[in-house]
């Protein structure tokens, strides 16, 4: 049983982690236009406690005993998404590398991170130091994706309304978190007791897996709604690529 202030904490933290990501979404390049340093700032801060609040936990591990390589890899999926959000926060060189990842993050990441901070699978609840790691990083990797694109025009992507572009840009990062899936299995294969993205059981505590059926038709039902829930991720972006549009763009007086 969930203790009653733990609910009114973490429905804090969920609308704290909604109204951040709202305002850096609407709000974000506005500011950033005034003052660039602001984004800039804004990206380093988020991006330095996502990596510090990973390492410290780590630590943490170490020194109480409770770190194992069945449990504290990072191989889950939103370990994957924190550090493309690290990577994509903490620097600021336009690659390839770190629109994809972003763009990643966006897409299929963050609403993961979002469905798991909805649904925590934690042992022990506020304000331990697992409860506080769990709302942390799935938190800031929730919201990530809307500082960058807030805040750096170069990580800025085109949504386009297009069919044909949004089942390419799906499918193409769909397949690469089916590697990441993959890898993660080998190393569920070789370490005993490892259970990385959920491959071999459900969690332990009630979670969203629940409704998807038993081991292993669960997982192919995450993919067969996967393509429809990252179409509809898509074209909310698309989406809130016009409400800025129409909100912010003025046009030109003669």
């Amino acid at each position: 049983m969930v203790p009653s202030d733990t609910v009114i904490v973490h429905c804090v933290c969920v609308g704290l982690a909604l109204s951040l990501a709202v305002a850096f979404s609407l709000l974000g390049g506005v500011v950033t236009a005034r003052r660039g340093d602001i984004g800039r700032r804004a990206r380093l801060v988020f991006g330095s406690v996502l990596m510090v609040n990973e390492l410290v936990t780590q630590m943490n591990r170490l020194y109480t005993g409770k770190w194992s390589m069945a449990t504290c890899l990072p191989l889950q999926f939103c370990d994957y998404g924190l550090w493309a959000a690290v990577y994509f926060l903490l620097t600021s060189q336009q690659s390839k590398t770190r629109k994809f990842l972003c763009e990643f993050v966006a897409l299929i990441a963050s609403p993961l991170a979002f469905h798991g901070l909805l649904t925590p699978s934690v042992q022990t609840w506020f304000p331990s130091c697992e409860y506080l790691n769990y709302v942390l990083c799935h938190g800031i990797t929730f919201i990530s994706p809307y500082i960058a694109y807030g805040t750096d025009t170069s990580l800025q992507p085109y949504f386009s309304p297009s069919f044909q572009q949004a089942l390419f840009t799906t499918l193409k990062h769909i397949a690469f978190g089916n590697a990441l899936v993959v890898v993660s299995s080998l190393f569920n294969l070789v370490i005993p007791g490892a259970n990385y993205m959920f491959t071999c059981h459900k969690p332990f505590q009630s979670s969203l897996f629940d409704l998807l059926g038993p081991w292993p038709w669960y997982m192919l039902v995450i993919e067969l709604l996967l393509i429809p829930h990252t179409f509809l991720v898509y074209y909310a972006f698309v989406s809130l690529g016009l409400v800025r549009h129409q909100l912010f763009s003025h046009p030109k007086r003669v």
